[in-house]
């Protein structure tokens, strides 16, 4: 970034180093933050009118990713379970289709879902600030 800050808030010296005085307060915090569940990030999505929709296009894209992974994955375990009754080959053609399938739907759901037109990085990073601070 042109003015030496990345998204983070770490201000990046032309050396290339970081320095941790300058870094955003919500990555130097000791604790762990508490678990969310699905109604708190609905309240979030709620909350915030920017960053709340990109939230939920990027939870939509998960949920596709995790369905494509699973029916490529069954389904070449399955047809692997065909051709060899060797349980390792299942196994391995399950975890090759299960790859394979959650990259391709990422690779179908990031236009259809326009995931491309903003940074999921920092509505993540501004989804984590907002529970920090309703803890």
């Amino acid at each position: 970034m042109s003015d030496g800050i990345n998204w983070m808030g770490w201000k990046v010296n032309p050396d290339g180093s970081k320095d941790v005085k300058d870094a955003d307060p919500f990555f130097l915090q000791k604790a762990p933050l508490k678990p969310w569940n699905s109604s708190d990030v609905d309240r979030f999505i709620k909350s915030d009118p920017v960053h709340g929709p990109n939230l939920q296009k990027l939870r939509t894209s998960t949920q596709i990713q995790a369905v494509g992974a699973g029916v490529v994955g069954v389904a070449s375990a399955a047809y692997a379970f065909r051709g060899s009754k060797s349980y390792l080959g299942i196994g391995m053609m399950l975890a090759a289709g299960a790859v394979t399938g959650a990259v391709v739907a990422e690779g179908l759901s990031t236009p259809l879902l326009g995931l491309h037109k903003f940074s999921p990085a920092e509505t993540n990073h501004k989804f984590l600030k907002w529970w920090s601070e309703q803890q």
